[in-house]
């Protein structure tokens, strides 16, 4: 689909929809819990409140400490300045208008020595209805 929009304020012209942020929002809740193995377990519900479905959602991890070669599957993300290493967790193709998705993980931590887990963050990549890029972040206190 083309996009039209005005390049300096004087001409009109064809915008590639990828290079703009998407302007629809996700509801997120997380609950993440340190279990008796060592690990962490985190209960996650993504909530589509737009009228239209979002596509290509790229549900991600990643805590304070975490570096490339404890993950085989590693995306690069800076947060608030500082780069990690991230944990691809899932990847949905689309949720629909008004629905949820509600889905259980569990982070294998073990061979993260001497390291003081106090929170995870969690990222959500998606795409709209237009193919404007959006993202979703959240830090949850273990």
């Amino acid at each position: 689909m083309a996009h039209i929009g005005f390049d300096d304020g004087k001409r009109l012209r064809q915008i590639d929809p990828r290079l703009y942020p998407s302007d629809r929002q996700l509801s997120v809740s997380i609950n993440a819990i340190k279990t008796d193995n060592g690990n962490i377990k985190v209960e996650l519900e993504l909530n589509n409140d737009n009228n239209v479905p979002l596509y290509d959602l790229t549900l991600i991890c990643t805590w304070d400490g975490l570096y490339d070669e404890i993950w085989d599957e590693t995306n690069l993300e800076t947060i608030n300045g500082k780069v990690f290493a991230c944990n691809t967790v899932k990847k949905f193709e689309k949720i629909l208008p008004y629905n949820t998705i509600q889905m259980n993980y569990e982070l294998d931590v073990s061979n993260v020595l001497n390291l003081d887990l106090s929170s995870i963050i969690t990222i959500v990549r998606f795409r709209d209805v237009l193919e404007g890029n959006g993202v979703f972040m959240k830090e949850s206190t273990l």
